[in-house]
């Protein structure tokens, strides 16, 4: 939370519907995080493959989804279709092609090629082949799969070997003038070693267990060629990337252990000497991440390289291939996680993923390890994902969360925005304490979040006072800021202590617009602010200044916490509000019997043991509340919810409830967002949340919650703000009002290892 100038810092729903269920893992965050606006532009090709549909079905889909015409029909039964993002064919993924090369001079291949061309149209799988594209076209593809889907295709099984491969553009290696593409090398070099990092490898085939019956056409490179990507100080020419590709790992394929210290011209001559196919297909074909035909084109007139495509084991293109993916029918999320691998790489060169990660959004590389167990125990089920604000570096908690366990626990620092959000996949629910950390992680439902940008201005006390005297007056005492109570004259301590007790005379508080974790430190009448501003000048400034660098990272509440063991403590606070009129404001005293917290969550009082006596509980006292109480106060809190306009009704709440002496209950403060202690520390509040989460999707699916785009947000709030006199340059300095954000200087974002981040454009 904000203070005033002098401190110590200064949804609608997100939605993300997603198929996956692991997290967080390299596919993951590839298609989250970095896939980015440059690769909307980006050209691709996709082939699908799949079984079970007859072809009559498949033609009228690919002609109404692609608004498509058949141009050519040939004998064996494929197609060829023409349509706004060109030519696009039905291919038969049979055996027939093994006798075509033998069938001209040999009657018997001849008779096997047509029988077993007949086999292929009768039962084989059919490939969807789709012309080069950009992003654009992704929905369209999509509807392709999905369509399919819905005929009753099959995909990838454990007994049924098809595909979806996604071929990407990639720059040729060596120039026109014949002078190395150098940033098109490294930048290759880098996704070889980024795809057969072991652990990306580990997180990929978790995601998408590749069937025993796929995984011998899909396999990494030679251990020769992979301890040459693993080598940091390995930075090929061209040539040289060729070489060690086709000849050395080709020869390694051989068996033979000196691949990697023979002459190189040696390893030639032996390559050439073999008979066809002369290049092991592990080299030219079977890869999870096919870069042979990117590699071949930049030295096609090699002897090799003429020979390998003249066995057509391989072509000389200007692309990669990423052949490991299964059919799902999910299509569109193939396409962007691939293209997130290939930006990746281009930005941040061979990396790790979670230290990556970790760098990125400020969660604990530990976090992601938990997250990923979680999400495996789970899988499909709901899991619901808390935080505590705290920085794990300097004060992590051991992690507790057992396999499977409802919620699971991670870091957050408390006042960093992430330099790349996390997006936790699968059934989550994010419960988002801080409304500024929907920049830096959500899931697929995030209760939390409600409304958020209304949650952020109504931190702002003297924001919050005005709403609540406009939509439920008398529910809490009226707010009259410094400068309407001075009205210009030149404030002194004896001339605001007359004014206050002419317009309160029967006590008043003193509260900060931003002030944060005030508890029993308010100011009010009953003080003597001449002697408090003496105790500040007695040395406070220097006690601050050690502590905020002692503390710093650390949960702000934290470090006020430890300010306030000065005596000198609420002296600051009245000059920081004294030096700011409008963002100072003052309201009667109440006479106070008892303080509850009451709870409130999607416009519900939250109940079940939630509803607190809140200086007890913080004290430790023992001392059970009176039932009767209990019921009143949350009777009192709901019929207040209940009257709220919408915009306002449906926010995350934690009132703190007064019952004064006169019988009534007034509202202190009704502290906005999800950032509640008590929601974390004391139990039964805890538990009445997680039962509330696991009911969050039912409720918004069934439209209880009423939310807010971020745009429709911002335009509520300037009108009450225009209506009630809230001016933003005064009441919310520094900060930025934009037509859907707010943007707040007090929470800078990680700078992470971005000075290459700043490559990254603007998430789509």
């Amino acid at each position: 939370m904000r203070m005033l100038k002098l401190s110590l810092l200064g949804t609608a729903l997100l939605a993300l519907a997603t198929s996956l269920v692991h997290a967080q893992d390299f596919l993951n965050d590839a298609r989250h995080m970095f896939f980015d606006q440059s690769m909307l532009t980006r050209r691709f090709g996709i082939e699908i493959e799949f079984g079970k549909v007859g072809d009559d079905v498949i033609e009228k889909i690919i002609i109404e989804k692609l608004r498509a015409t058949v141009v050519e029909r040939s004998p064996n039964g494929e197609l060829l279709f023409t349509s706004p993002y060109g030519e696009v064919r039905l291919k038969i993924e049979g055996q027939a092609w093994r006798y075509e090369d033998d069938m001209d001079r040999d009657p018997v291949a001849r008779e096997k090629f047509l029988a077993q061309q007949k086999i292929d149209r009768e039962q084989a799988p059919r490939e969807i082949v789709f012309p080069p594209l950009i992003f654009d076209a992704a929905d369209a593809i999509q509807s392709v799969g999905q369509a399919l889907k819905d005929a009753g295709a099959l995909g990838t099984t454990d007994n049924h070997a098809v595909s979806t491969q996604v071929n990407v553009e990639w720059p040729d290696l060596v120039k026109p003038d014949g002078t190395d593409n150098t940033k098109a090398i490294e930048d290759l070099v880098n996704l070889m070693r980024v795809y057969s990092n072991p652990e990306h490898a580990r997180q990929i085939e978790e995601q998408i267990k590749v069937p025993a019956i796929r995984r011998e056409y899909i396999k990494d490179y030679s251990p020769g060629m992979l301890a040459k990507l693993g080598d940091a100080s390995y930075k090929p020419t061209a040539r040289q990337l060729f070489d060690d590709f086709f000849y050395r790992q080709g020869v390694e394929f051989l068996n033979r252990p000196d691949a990697w210290t023979m002459p190189l011209e040696e390893a030639k001559q032996l390559l050439l000497a073999q008979p066809s196919p002369y290049v092991s297909p592990r080299v030219t074909k079977m890869q999870r991440l096919r870069v042979s035909s990117i590699i071949l084109r930049a030295f096609q007139s090699d002897p090799i390289a003429q020979l390998i495509i003249g066995t057509r084991w391989a072509k000389p293109m200007p692309l990669v291939e990423f052949r490991e993916d299964n059919t799902d029918f999910d299509i569109k999320s193939t396409i962007e996680e691939t293209l997130g691998i290939v930006r990746s790489a281009e930005v941040f060169g061979n990396y790790d993923h979670d230290t990556l990660v970790s760098e990125l959004t400020g969660i604990d590389p530990r976090d992601l390890v938990e997250l990923r167990k979680n999400a495996e125990a789970l899988r499909d089920h709901r899991r619901i994902v808390r935080y505590v604000l705290q920085d794990p570096k300097t004060d992590y908690i051991k992690n507790q969360n057992a396999p499977g366990e409802n919620p699971v626990w991670i870091h957050l620092g408390p006042d960093e925005l992430a330099a790349r959000k996390l997006v936790v996949n699968g059934e989550s629910i994010v419960f988002n304490r801080r409304h500024i950390h929907r920049d830096s992680i959500v899931g697929k439902y995030n209760p939390g979040l409600e409304n958020h940008l209304v949650q952020q201005v109504m931190e702002n006390k003297l924001v919050e006072a005005k709403f609540f005297e406009a939509f439920a007056h008398g529910s809490m005492p009226r707010a009259l800021t410094l400068r309407e109570l001075t009205r210009g004259r030149t404030v002194t301590a004896k001339l605001l202590v007359h004014l206050l007790n002419v317009e309160y005379p029967n006590g008043w508080v003193m509260k900060g617009a931003w002030d944060l974790s005030t508890e029993s430190m308010f100011i009010s009448d009953k003080l003597d602010l001449e002697d408090l501003l003496k105790k500040y000048r007695n040395g406070f400034e220097t006690f601050r200044k050690r502590v905020e660098r002692e503390m710093k990272g650390a949960d702000p509440e934290l470090v006020i916490g430890k300010l306030k063991e000065h005596p000198g403590y609420r002296g600051w606070k009245i000059v920081q509000m004294l030096a700011q009129p409008d963002l100072v404001f003052f309201q009667e005293r109440l006479r106070i019997v008892r303080e509850f917290r009451v709870e409130v969550q999607g416009g519900k009082v939250l109940s079940k043991g939630s509803t607190i006596d809140r200086y007890a509980y913080k004290s430790r006292k023992k001392e059970p509340l009176d039932p009767e109480e209990v019921k009143a106060v949350e009777k009192f809190t709901q019929k207040l919810v209940d009257s709220l306009p919408e915009e306002l009704r449906f926010l995350p709440y934690g009132f703190d409830v007064a019952l004064i002496e006169n019988g009534e209950f007034k509202v202190i403060e009704s502290n906005p967002g999800g950032n509640s202690s008590f929601l974390e520390e004391n139990p039964a509040s805890v538990l009445a949340l997680d039962a509330y989460l696991l009911r969050y999707p039912e409720l918004l699916k069934s439209g209880k919650l009423k939310l807010l785009e971020p745009k429709a947000q911002m335009q509520w709030i300037l009108a009450q703000f225009s209506k009630l006199g809230i001016d933003v340059s005064k009441h919310f300095p520094g900060m930025t009002f934009t037509a859907d954000d707010i943007r707040d200087p007090a929470y800078p974002t990680r700078k992470g290892p971005p000075t290459r981040c700043e490559l990254l454009l603007t998430v789509r």
